[in-house]
């Protein structure tokens, strides 16, 4: 089990829920507010509770009085948490001193109230929470004996436990709670209330309601809720409803989100740090780099390796591989034969999402090849514009080849830099897949990549049920047992729940508007599912496929949407509580399985009901994409790229889009097709490297000198690697530089008998092509004389 963590404000009561059938939990309009400021003394002078200093020097937390008020009744008890946050103990205890009269039982009931929270950390079946103890007889309590109270409620709960304490006679009852060591009170929920203790044997040994404890509203007051403000009323603005959601869910803004998209293949494992010929160098740990992780794909029987900012490393820039050059005839290790260029290739699937490929610098490097003795030339970059990008979806793959300049090299490895530039996480928003990667020396077809390449054989074929591609995603134990992840087609997988089965998204949210849109689709027509907000003892939802629902008091609204293949489920949800949404949970609590894919929790921010003008949207769009298609050949590759980024985003608009959006996606388009670079005019470099043709059939090297030459292929180099991909102020000055090369040309001396008077080169009317070649030579002979 996952266990979740948290630092994020503490001890917050909401509340009270009444769970129904298919009904999210009810709001009461009480306002509530809670005082935790008094702790226990170390004796037992001040209402019979008193907390040990023993306890407190092993290294216990203090425990605390509360007072709670509710529209003006009060009520005291006694809260235990892990106040001072102390990380070397685990525990802290209370005693409550028992009077008695008459002869003590062999059994003795203890009853008390209590309220338990698990807030971040949820409790196993069987993990001790609470242990109640008299005269060294010991009950352990665990989630069989007590039950959490909601997250966002204040309802007391009453539990009795019998021990037998077989005559033994003590002067107090201890109370022991366990809490995360490591975790302060203000970082989380997880809580336990206790009151109304009674102790009952022979007679009445203790009865304790705490209403003398020594607390008063004078002391801090840690919260004040009132729901009546707060309630959903003030959050209908946030809230669509029925057909609503479909429609006008385009109009959705969100502070924030999360989404699993249960992508990618069967078996994945994070490449090894070091020690395997496919490793992550040595240095990579210190360096804070991102993992990198080796897929199986049991349909197409295929690893691949996959890349990506996964650890959501901010620091860095860059994550690597290191790969030993491999003799694949000889099935060992071995140096790549001494070469000056070791030529690369690979197959890849590049995968971009819209927010990052709008106004994207694609020049930047994505790859990098390097070995111990490349030189400084660059040569080993590969930039993104000289990828192909797949859309989502799209599974096929690419081959790229590249050349890798080096200094003459038997170098044992070659080392693979992958860039990134956002920080995903988990959802990764660039990644990029590799195989059948070949390292070959200079013109020769052996290839030195480990396993030629194909990453077969680097994983194992059988999963352990971990998916670390999606480390968000975690099963809460407390809910219910793993699913599986199967494929649906191509490179998308699915989480199938059996009855009984679960999965979570973890999250930690502050609660902000505290409003939540919950989609997600399922390919079944029938089946029942469990849907908690905050973990078990959070808010529930029930839900059946294809059943619409609506709270009496509009607190939250399910619709299902009917698609090719399945069911989307849109929910909207008021959040009472005022704690952090640690999680979402979703149980099949059903009999028939059920597949989910593409699940996506956002807190929302803003929501419009009212559409756009959209038949002027169209007019505008047509004419923009129109306009675009008719010029689509004069532009460059990397302004494709961010103009047709913009098409697809108005393409997405429709007919209940917002004003704003439609104006966005207007203006974003009109900006990309206007400020896109144009394909370079190459008339002037053509018209000199016409001219140069010219003077390689004249003569060529043999009739110049050799410095004018070199000056001249130079400058012929520099045109012939123009495209039209170049700037205009790159071309302008590579035909220039060749058209003043060309003039300066220089005949060279024969047999010291020929001098150059002039030669000249220029355009105009005169011969092919208007190129006039005029050269006028004196030659000098000169006469032997003999001595």
């Amino acid at each position: 089990m996952k266990r979740l963590r948290s630092a994020l404000v503490a001890i917050a009561m909401l509340l009270c829920f009444a769970s129904g059938t298919a009904t999210a939990l009810a709001q009461p309009n009480e306002s509530y507010a809670l005082y935790l400021e008094s702790y226990l003394s170390s004796n037992s002078a001040e209402g019979g509770v008193w907390q040990s200093s023993s306890a407190m020097g092993e290294g216990g937390s203090q425990v605390s009085y509360g007072l709670e008020l509710s529209d003006g009744t009060s009520n005291k008890f006694v809260r235990f948490a892990n106040f001072n946050g102390l990380p070397i103990s685990s525990a802290t205890t209370a005693n409550f001193k028992l009077n008695y009269n008459g002869e003590w039982s062999d059994a003795v009931s203890v009853s008390f109230s209590y309220r338990l929270s698990e807030g971040s950390l949820p409790y196993a079946w069987d993990e001790r929470i609470a242990t109640l103890e008299i005269g060294g007889v010991k009950k352990h309590l665990t989630l069989a004996d007590i039950e959490l109270t909601s997250q966002s409620g204040m309802e007391w709960k009453n539990a009795t436990v019998i021990l037998n304490l077989n005559g033994i006679k003590a002067d107090r009852l201890t109370v022991t709670y366990y809490y995360d060591g490591a975790t302060a009170w203000r970082g989380n929920y997880r809580y336990l209330d206790i009151d109304n203790v009674a102790v009952t044997g022979a007679g009445v040994l203790c009865s304790l309601d705490l209403e003398n404890a020594p607390i008063t509203t004078s002391n801090k007051k840690e919260v004040e809720l009132n729901y009546k403000a707060s309630g959903v009323e003030a959050k209908q603005s946030y809230m669509l409803f029925g057909s609503e959601m479909v429609d006008y869910s385009v109009n959705t803004a969100y502070s924030r989100e999360e989404k699993a998209l249960f992508n990618g293949g069967d078996v994945v494992v994070a490449l090894a740090k070091a020690g395997n010929t496919f490793y992550r160098g040595a240095t990579s740990v210190k360096a804070g780099e991102s993992d990198m992780f080796l897929i199986y794909d049991a349909q197409e029987r295929n690893s691949y390796l996959r890349m990506s900012n996964f650890n959501d490393t901010v620091g860095g820039a860059s994550t690597r591989f290191t790969m030993q050059f491999y003799d694949n005839e000889a099935n060992q290790n071995a140096n790549m034969p001494v070469t000056n260029r070791i030529h690369y290739s690979f197959d890849y699937r590049l995968y971009m999402s819209d927010l990052v490929t709008s106004g994207f610098d694609f020049s930047r490097n994505i790859l990098q090849f390097s070995t111990r003795s490349a030189s400084s030339n660059n040569s080993g970059f590969v930039s993104f514009d000289e990828l192909f990008i797949n859309e989502p979806g799209d599974d096929s793959w690419h081959t790229f080849s590249g050349v890798m300049d080096v200094l003459t090299t038997t170098t044992a490895n070659i080392t693979v830099y992958y860039y990134y530039y956002q920080n995903p996480s988990f959802a990764p928003d660039v990644y990029l897949d590799m195989d059948n990667l070949s390292l070959t020396a200079g013109e020769s077809t052996v290839n030195y990549a480990y396993l030629n390449g194909t990453f077969e054989g680097a994983i194992p074929l059988v999963s352990d049920g971990n998916d670390p591609l999606n480390g968000n995603v975690f099963v809460n134990a407390q809910i219910g047992s793993a699913g599986e992840k199967v494929r649906i087609n191509g490179s998308d997988y699915a989480m199938k729940l059996d009855g009984g089965e679960c999965l979570s998204l973890n999250l930690g949210w502050k609660p902000s508007t505290n409003v939540f849109n919950v989609t997600f689709e399922v390919k079944e027509e029938v089946g029942e599912l469990k849907l908690w907000f905050g973990g078990k003892s959070g808010d529930l939802l029930n839900l059946t496929v294809c059943a619409n629902q609506t709270a009496s008091d509009n607190s939250y609204g399910i619709y299902w949407e009917k698609l090719n293949s399945g069911y989307k489920c849109h929910i909207f949800f008021a959040r009472m509580a005022y704690n952090p949404l640690y999680s979402i949970d979703l149980l099949n609590s059903g009999l028939s399985a059920v597949t989910v894919d593409d699940l996506f929790i956002g807190e929302v921010s803003a929501v419009s009901s009212v559409s756009g003008n959209y038949a002027e949207f169209v007019v505008s769009y047509e004419e923009l994409k129109s306009s675009y298609e008719a010029n689509a050949a004069s532009y460059k590759s990397n302004a494709k790229l961010v103009i047709e980024k913009a098409l697809y985003v108005a393409s997405l608009i429709n007919e209940y889009s917002s004003q704003a959006n439609i104006n966005s996606a207007i203006e974003g388009l009109t900006s990309a097709i206007n400020s896109s670079d144009r394909l370079c005019d190459l008339a002037a470099v053509e018209k000199a490297l016409k001219k140069a043709e010219g003077i390689h059939a004249d003569g060529g090297k043999d009739k110049y000198t050799n410095g004018t030459w070199l000056l001249f292929k130079q400058a012929e180099a520099e045109a012939r690697a123009i495209s039209a991909e170049s700037s205009q102020k790159e071309a302008d000055a590579a035909a220039k530089k060749l058209e003043d090369a060309i003039k300066g040309l220089t005949i060279a001396q024969e047999n010291g008998s020929k001098v150059v008077v002039a030669l000249g080169v220029g355009g105009g009317a005169v011969g092919v092509g208007g190129v006039a070649l005029c050269a006028v030579m004196i030659i000098r002979r000169k006469k032997n004389e003999k001595n």
